[in-house]
């Protein structure tokens, strides 16, 4: 956002396609490897994050990369495939949190290296964050659990009407929306 342009992932090449903001024209792509899916941008690092699904890794480009010359840095590799349901929240603060099927990575983005993996309630299917009180709301199978930021224990479990398909958090509320077309507030 900082450098006027946006990212979008390209599955089937493995490359990220780089855009102006403002004229929407295309500038260039970047190669990340196999399966290239979510994307958030960290502003502590000034960098765009692309979790790439088959390859099993995160991987850093600057948000202002030489597009001629420039290619993505060195990626952080998980030990668990990220779900096909992957989904990511920044903390604003130099932590990325990704959903790996039953787990959650935690990526310091100062070090550019996984810091932790946080075991979870089942199979992860989204996520939200609200940065200001430090909580994660991770859907899965059962509902939505409630996770402290800092150390990932369990604050609050709350059951909705089938399996979590997306978790968002707007103005202090949480919405989940079901597999059964439910959105649970």
């Amino acid at each position: 956002p900082e450098v006027g342009r946006g990212f979008v992932s390209n599955s089937i090449d493995g490359t990220v396609t780089v855009f102006d903001l403002k004229s929407h024209k295309v500038l260039g792509a970047v190669a990340v490897g196999d399966g290239p899916g979510p994307i958030v941008y960290d502003a502590v690092s000034k960098r765009v994050l692309v979790c790439c699904l088959r390859g099993w890794s995160l991987v850093p480009i600057a948000a202002d990369i030489d597009l001629k010359t420039g290619k993505a840095e060195q990626p952080i590799k998980f030990a668990d495939q990220p779900s096909i349901e992957t989904t990511m929240a920044c903390d604003g603060q130099g932590t990325v949190f990704v959903a790996l099927n039953d787990k959650l990575a935690v990526v310091d983005t100062r070090e550019m290296r996984l810091a932790a993996l946080w075991a979870t309630e089942s199979e992860l299917t989204g996520m939200a964050m609200d940065r200001e009180h430090g909580r994660l709301f991770v859907g899965c199978r059962t509902g939505v659990e409630v996770l402290s930021a800092s150390d990932g224990h369990e604050v609050a479990n709350v059951a909705t009407t089938g399996h979590v398909l997306d978790v968002e958090f707007i103005d202090g509320q949480i919405f989940a929306r079901s597999s059964d077309g439910t959105l649970n507030v």
